[in-house]
């Protein structure tokens, strides 16, 4: 048993497709160019389900190949075009990353704030070197590159919720790296797993989270330091369809979730109860199990084992105010305090036109 695990550690280091023996992937199909730029196709079946892969928007993904040297003085910001003419000092002012580019032409993102999941023995990067806690690093003398990559994202229904618009989902988790709500006490009958106020709904897109009760007690995510902005160019952005979110946590049919908040609507949103349960979306709970990014890691990412690790929902834990339903160990629902750290599986829709091979 010993010598299994350590082999597929090894396959798991080494970044090969690694899926348990309850998950089935076949290869994707080779990706090809559309009229509609910035957004590519491919294709992948899982649990017997054929899902679209589409590339759109990019983040820091993948730890850099120790070949590849960067060059700090070739710089770019996150979330606007190549051809910007925008500075670099008014980018960092409106909360951009910075990227760098690499000896192979890709683009970097130094992390200087790596905050491993310290009780984890399996925070390892996909090339096998050990993920650090807050302070293990040197980050001048072994500075923390992670590659800037096209996010994947599974198509799920070419018909989300009778809008005739296509859902995609992220194929991986992605960093998040703190709770799904502030701790804050003072928020009246604001309660501590309501999404609509949530800090990680305003990290996600750019809109206001109340962190205490009260008309002057509203902040955000500015600029390009939320994930919509960072992620996506603005002309990628108008190409998201505004949805509106269900949020009525319904966990059982007929049954009141009471800590339910009100709809939203959003570009880009997490997950409900109801979505992940359904199996027109997800065949079973193996096909709900997801791998994180490196860069996911580094931010204090949990795993749950080999296989998949953890990451939010947005609806409530209908039995208390302190807990969010999220998805742990082979995709399996279970509530967990709003203090913990989980991933980020994303979801957006597009139009079809826009997402068809």
């Amino acid at each position: 048993m010993k010598k299994l695990l350590e082999v597929i550690g090894s396959l798991f280091i080494l970044s090969v497709l690694v899926v348990s023996c309850e998950q089935t992937v076949e290869n994707e199909k080779d990706d090809k160019l559309t009229r509609s730029a910035n957004i590519v196709f491919s294709s992948v079946k899982i649990e017997g389900k054929e899902y679209e892969i589409v590339k759109f928007g990019e983040y820091p993904q993948t730890i850099k190949d120790s070949s590849v040297t960067v060059d700090e003085t070739k710089q770019r910001a996150s979330g606007v075009p190549m051809d910007t003419t925008e500075t670099i000092e008014d980018a960092k002012i409106d909360g951009a990353l910075i990227y760098c580019q690499g000896s192979d032409g890709a683009w970097y993102y130094k992390c200087t704030d790596e905050n491993a999941y310290d009780m984890d023995a399996n925070a390892k990067y996909s090339d096998g070197t050990k993920a650090q806690k807050t302070g293990e690093r040197d980050n001048d003398v072994e500075p923390l590159w992670f590659k800037v990559e096209p996010i994947k994202w599974q198509v799920v229904t070419d018909n989300y919720n009778g809008t005739g618009k296509k859902l995609l989902v992220t194929e991986k988790i992605h960093a998040w790296g703190d709770g799904f709500m502030n701790t804050e006490s003072d928020r009246g009958s604001v309660k501590r797993n309501n999404y609509k106020e949530s800090k990680l709904r305003s990290f996600i897109t750019a809109s206001k989270y109340l962190k205490k009760n009260g008309i002057d007690y509203y902040e955000n995510f500015i600029g390009r330091q939320s994930f919509l902005k960072t992620a996506f160019t603005e002309d990628e952005q108008a190409r998201i369809a505004t949805t509106n979110l269900d949020n009525t946590g319904v966990i059982t049919d007929g049954v009141t979730n009471i800590y339910a908040c009100d709809n939203t609507e959003d570009k880009i949103f997490l997950l409900s109860y109801k979505e992940v349960m359904n199996p027109e979306y997800f065949p079973n709970s193996a096909s709900r199990a997801k791998l994180p990014t490196d860069f996911a890691i580094a931010k204090n990412l949990i795993y749950a084992d080999w296989f998949s690790a953890l990451y939010w929902l947005r609806t409530p834990d209908p039995t208390s105010d302190l807990f969010v339903l999220s998805i742990g160990g082979e995709g399996i629902v279970e509530g967990k305090h709003t203090s913990k750290t989980r991933g980020l599986v994303l979801a957006l829709c597009l139009e079809n036109d826009l997402v068809e091979p």
